[in-house]
């Protein structure tokens, strides 16, 4: 597994951004600036990710080197100021330091002559493609990090897979595959459910109090809902109604406070114990996670499908700062047929390898996929009700009945581990903030060429 350390931020941030600007087109000083005017007009700098995914994450970085960089200086003190978007494009650079050597090659196997920039930085800067180019660069600083001879593949006009490796001495290609967290669609009602979250938080008649609350409807939120679901929300939390039924629009609403001050009752409701802020402790454990308020033992809060937990501090009527969170837990109808769209993502991985014998096809899906998959229902080809997950199988093996050269469908996950890493420069230590974990390997049980047994095993 390829290692990234805090300590390394500013070299891979350079290394990346120097990467980018191999291409004779690309101005990246000049790309960068323009991206740095547009986002300063935008409340919610995170909203130029879709926009640009790579420029957002090195506007992010460029805030944890500059943390990192203080840190080092003793007679300075500061917060360690760092997160996934900025260790994304950390994390790039690394990867790309990896790959310095790699021999680029045509689906032919002909070599390419062109550096990792000439043949990435425009999919990295410009492309829908972000995420699998990321993910294929990944993989293969992975592979070529463990001593596997590794090769990336420039496609140009002819399809084929995105590396080629040699293990064992025998020739196996590999095809990269990324699911974004949401479809566009979705990605839309996050942006809905960001906005009245906001709303809530800054809602200037919000009383200094923790609180919990479920927001349960038949439809999607609409942006125009966001208003009057912030001043019901507030008008509750206030006034402590614990529900309430409502109409936005031709929507039916429900609302439910299963916890308010720590404590989930209707009989004996207190204010928050509020705490000042204890700026000495603050400096002392940057990163120090604020527990999430207790609930009822008959209803567990889910945020994968929608909603937020929000920790941050707010003034009371007494003039003081107190440290205060809520949980907006937002029981709406998403699109979780996770299945379906792995289904797609297969068939058009299945597609790249045909004629490459043997062959992998490796997907990676965020941790909340594959923890939601586990759980949610799905109807198989038999008409049985069965776990998201297993529909996967089923389909995974249709897909092997349908190609020869296919030989395993990996799909895995990438963790990042944040807070131990932060931990972990503060004791003078370096550990790893990045692991890709296994979540499920698929084997054809008759491909047309098998693949070495030693590498199976490593593959499973």
């Amino acid at each position: 597994m390829i290692n990234l350390q805090i300590e390394e931020s500013g070299s891979n941030l350079d290394y990346l951004i120097s990467t980018l600007s191999e291409p004779s087109d690309i101005d990246f000083e000049e790309e960068y600036t323009r991206f740095q005017d547009e986002i300063s007009s935008l409340w919610d700098t995170k909203s130029a990710y879709d926009q640009n995914p790579l420029m957002y994450c090195i506007f992010e970085a460029d805030k944890s080197v500059s943390s990192v960089e203080t840190l080092k200086d003793e007679d300075q003190e500061t917060e360690l100021r760092f997160n996934r978007y900025g260790l994304d494009a950390i994390f790039l650079g690394r990867i790309l330091k990896e790959l310095s050597e790699t021999t680029i090659i045509r689906p032919s196997g002909n070599r390419v002559d062109k550096t990792l920039g000439e043949v990435y930085a425009h999919d990295l800067l410009f492309s829908d493609n972000f995420w699998d180019t990321y993910y294929e660069l990944d993989i293969a600083s992975n592979l070529s990090a463990a001593g596997i001879p590794t090769q990336l593949v420039d496609e140009g006009e002819q399809s084929g897979p995105d590396l080629r490796i040699f293990y064992e001495g025998q020739e196996i290609w590999i095809e990269c595959k990324r699911k974004r967290k949401y479809t566009k669609k979705e990605r839309g009602w996050r942006a809905t459910e960001m906005e009245l979250d906001r709303q809530i938080w800054n809602h200037e008649d919000l009383c200094c109090r923790s609180f919990a609350i479920e927001i349960k409807c038949d439809d999607p939120l609409k942006a125009e809902f966001t208003p009057g679901l912030a001043d019901t929300v507030v008008q509750m939390v206030n006034n402590r109604i614990f529900s309430k039924k409502g109409i936005i629009g031709d929507t039916s609403i429900q609302f439910r406070i299963h916890d308010l001050s720590h404590r989930d009752t209707e009989l004996e409701v207190q204010d928050m114990a509020m705490t000042k802020v204890n700026y000495e402790f603050q400096r002392e454990n940057p990163n120090e996670i604020m527990p999430t308020p207790e609930t009822d033992e008959s209803y567990k809060f889910d945020l994968r499908d929608g909603g937020y937990y929000k920790f941050g501090y707010m003034t009371g009527e007494d003039g003081e700062e107190y440290s205060v969170n809520h949980i907006v837990d937002l029981d709406v109808p998403w699109d979780i047929d996770l299945h379906k769209k792995m289904e797609n993502t297969i068939q058009t991985g299945r597609d790249r390898v045909s004629g490459f014998s043997p062959s992998v096809l490796m997907i990676d899906i965020s941790p909340r996929w594959a923890e939601v998959m586990k759980t949610k229902p799905a109807e198989n080809s038999d008409g049985e009700i069965v776990s998201q997950a297993e529909r996967m199988e089923g389909i995974c093996y249709k897909e092997f009945n349908d190609s020869k050269s296919l030989n395993a469908i990996s799909v895995n996950t990438r963790l990042w581990n944040m807070m131990g890493a932060a931990q972990g420069l503060f004791e003078g230590e370096s550990r790893n903030i990045v692991q890709r974990q296994d979540v499920r390997t698929y084997a054809n049980t008759s491909p047309e060429s098998p693949l070495p047994e030693n590498f199976l095993r490593w593959v499973l």
